[in-house]
């Protein structure tokens, strides 16, 4: 895979694009793109070394200028990442997350059940305080292991549904904020540099949110019936007599947590740009007597690599949009497609962000890869470029088809809790639910909120 989508292909994609007449600036970066998949996708190099190659290579091949190279990382969306990223710093260090576990195994009430349930709210909260999957593997995983202590594991099955469970929420909610991955991170950056709209932290929040919660539903149906959960009642897991109050540390990062979310919500309708007041009330963490963090906690904690990644990315789609490229093979699709019924269009880009996300282990490089072309190909048959695109992404959320396409699923299985391939059996189950969970919406929710199939 490295030899079939690297140097090699990038050389041949080029060559073949200058062949067919294709100027360079869209030959050069139909080649850098092919380069940063095979990269992003490999573990030939570490994927941030491969985001600053990108970058550099922009304006050595000619692409671009150096300034529109790494105006990347002047995003917002960068910086937003970068601020929730430090507070999930201060939510591992201050032991937020075991003492999310203790009041989940109390609201379960001893009944596996209602503790699945409970888990599974908390997860949403670890998937609006946390931005990357990966950083959100090791608290998921902690939370689990907290769950799974006070049942026990007597009976094997237990574990392992709480651990399916868990796993499977992660898909279902991933997409359900703004900030929950690196996809909806670059979605989001991409319509705010290329249009038609810019997306507010609330408006995704209304869009998504509810859908993540009804597949999560499905995910605790189908879960509960299979493993009889309903009867599974532990008295030692009722949580005792132990106190659950917050120490001093964990109510002051709450109460910064639960001021940006208000602002999220709330900012764009008061004014408030969400990118800069995230990153005050994050360094606001690391004041001595006011906040919990330390220089040095950021310098270790940060994933600035993730960062390095987002900001390379989006120099591509932009490089990709500004050389015209996009447009020109918009054009051949629009072409190709034109006369064909819209359901079929709507399939079309279903099945190319289904199966393009077992092609693509990373979801980034998907996107960077058919964003544009959606996008352009959409507007020029009629669609609303936006819808299509957001239907094409929680399509192409959908990572559980391949081990190496969930951090969380990989560590939860490390832990022996978590056997991949039952995870990809239910995810194959619960697949066609989701999908009709999805296309429901997409036709009569998201028309509620202004975002139409049609503009």
């Amino acid at each position: 895979m490295p030899l079939l989508l690297g140097p090699p292909a990038a050389v041949v994609a080029g060559s073949l694009l200058l062949a067919m007449g294709f100027p360079w600036p869209q030959a050069g970066i139909g080649s850098i793109l092919v380069l940063s998949i095979g990269l992003w996708s490999s573990s030939t190099l570490a994927p941030p070394l491969a985001g600053l190659m990108v970058i550099a290579l922009l304006p050595v091949l000619r692409v671009t200028n150096f300034e529109a190279a790494v105006a990347g990382l002047a995003s917002g969306t960068v910086w937003l990442f970068l601020s929730v990223s430090i507070l999930a710093i201060a939510l591992r260090k201050v032991g937020i997350v075991a003492w999310v576990a203790d009041w989940v195994v109390r609201l379960g009430r001893g009944n596996a059940s209602r503790t699945l349930l409970a888990m599974m709210g908390a997860i949403l909260l670890l998937t609006t305080a946390v931005p990357t999957a990966v950083a959100r593997s090791g608290l998921v995983a902690l939370l689990l292991d907290g769950i799974v202590a006070a049942y026990g594991r007597e009976r094997e099955d237990i574990p392992r549904a709480f651990a399916l469970g868990a796993a499977m929420s992660v898909f279902a909610f991933q997409l359900s904020v703004m900030t929950g991955t690196n996809g909806a991170l670059y979605a989001v950056a991409w319509f705010e540099l290329h249009g038609p709209v810019s997306i507010t932290f609330g408006r995704w929040l209304a869009l998504m949110a509810p859908l993540g919660i009804i597949q999560a539903l499905l995910v605790w149906w189908v879960l509960r019936r299979e493993y009889r959960l309903d009867r599974v009642r532990v008295d030692r897991a009722t949580g005792g007599q132990k106190k659950l109050l917050l120490s001093g540390q964990q109510a002051r990062v709450l109460a910064v947590f639960a001021v940006l979310l208000l602002v999220w919500v709330l900012g764009p309708w008061a004014g408030l740009p969400i990118h800069p007041y995230t990153l005050l009330f994050a360094t606001l963490l690391c004041v001595p007597k006011v906040g919990v963090l330390v220089w040095e906690d950021l310098k270790e904690g940060i994933p600035w690599g993730t960062a390095l990644l987002l900001a390379s990315a989006i120099a591509v789609g932009d490089a990709f949009k500004q050389t015209g490229m996009g447009t020109v093979l918009g054009a051949y699709l629009t072409e190709a497609m034109g006369g064909i019924p819209d359901w079929l269009v709507t399939f079309a880009v279903l099945l190319a962000f289904l199966v393009g996300r077992i092609l693509f282990v990373n979801l980034l490089s998907l996107l960077v890869t058919l964003l544009p072309l959606v996008a352009s190909v959409g507007q020029d048959l009629g669609f609303n470029p936006v819808w299509l695109v957001l239907l094409g992404l929680y399509t192409g959320s959908m990572g559980f088809f391949l081990p190496a396409q969930s951090p969380v699923a990989v560590t939860l299985a490390a832990q022996g809790d978590l056997p991949l391939v039952e995870l990809s059996r239910l995810g194959m189950r619960l697949a066609p639910l989701w999908v009709a969970v999805l296309l429901v919406s997409a036709y009569t929710w998201w028309p509620l909120l202004g975002l139409r199939p049609f503009p």
